[in-house]
């Protein structure tokens, strides 16, 4: 395994976190001028922008044959999003208050969740399983959409911050380019290392995961600091969905994803797990306790251990 790979890999992934942070705070203040509540926010717009980190290293690896590595990252980062990610909100803020709507999502957030695994059982997640999660995707979407009122709080202090709109777009767009840049650089290595250990790609990408979960941590925190819990929970939640929907969908209509060997499967198999740990544990008094954080931090600790043991 050559050091230099270890270290693009690093360079690569600080590219793209630190550019994913600019992108989200750019499409936020898009955002703010259409004056769209804070969770739909969070879901939508945060939601989607924090994927581009796993949609760029799911389209470089897919387009380098080497898909199960975008598999692994965007599994990989689902179990970080609801497990590390929410158990350190909690934990941050001694517990967090849910509003009675979010909670009422928690069914089709556990079927989307698990739709890709039961796509995946075949051995390949195809173009035609590529259009389910996109419709399944524009479905959830329909119903954020539609219950946008049941959410009160908007994001008017970030449009007493105005600035150009059209050079928030230019910023965002750069972002992006500098994501996806960065992510050829980060699949590349991986591949390299991947051999020299012999270590599955879909594992590797799962433990790289951890790297693109960053900005959803970052952006949580400073929603908590703020005073938006429901925007960092919408970011959370937002991510997991559109990596399990849009995310996997686009990357298996460019190149049908390759389901090789039990790791994957067994990935996203704790990724279901994962979602029904966080979805049993937001349904207890609509709060997420800090000893519930604590036990969603060990779940993640125990998995990433895992990925290693017998290797």
């Amino acid at each position: 395994m050559s050091l230099v790979d270890v270290g693009l890999i690093l360079v690569g992934l600080l590219l793209i976190i630190k550019a994913s942070e600019l992108a989200i705070n750019s499409l936020l203040r898009i955002a703010s001028e259409f004056g769209i509540t804070e969770f739909t926010a969070g879901f939508l717009v945060i939601g989607i922008a924090s994927v581009l980190p796993e949609l760029s290293l799911g389209l470089a690896s897919s387009l380098e044959g080497a898909s199960s590595l975008g598999l692994g990252v965007i599994f990989g980062s689902n179990v970080a999003d609801l497990t590390l990610i929410l158990g350190i909100v909690a934990v941050y803020a001694g517990g967090v208050k849910l509003e009675s709507k979010t909670l009422q999502s928690n069914l089709y957030f556990l079927f989307v969740t698990a739709l890709p695994v039961l796509l995946a059982f075949d051995g390949e997640i195809s173009r035609l399983d590529g259009v389910v999660l996109l419709l399944a995707f524009g479905y959830y979407v329909y119903r954020i959409v539609e219950e946008r009122k049941s959410f009160s709080k908007t994001l008017d202090d970030l449009r007493k911050h105005k600035s150009d709109f059209f050079d928030q777009v230019v910023i965002a767009a750069f972002a992006v380019g500098v994501m996806f840049l960065a992510a050829y650089m980060v699949s590349n290595a991986a591949i390299n290392i991947s051999a020299a250990l012999q270590l599955p790609l879909v594992v590797l990408g799962a433990v790289i995961a951890f790297g693109t979960c960053l900005p959803e941590l970052s952006f949580s925190l400073q929603s908590l600091r703020e005073n938006h819990p429901e925007l960092g929970l919408g970011d959370i939640m937002g991510n997991v969905i559109v990596d399990c929907t849009a995310t996997l969908g686009v990357i298996a209509l460019v190149n049908p994803i390759r389901v090789a060997g039990g790791e994957a499967l067994a990935i996203g198999l704790v990724m279901v797990a994962a979602t029904l740990l966080s979805v049993l544990f937001m349904k207890t008094g609509a709060r997420l306790s800090r000893r519930e954080g604590v036990v969603l931090i060990l779940a993640y600790v125990v998995f990433l251990a895992f990925q290693f043991i017998g290797r």
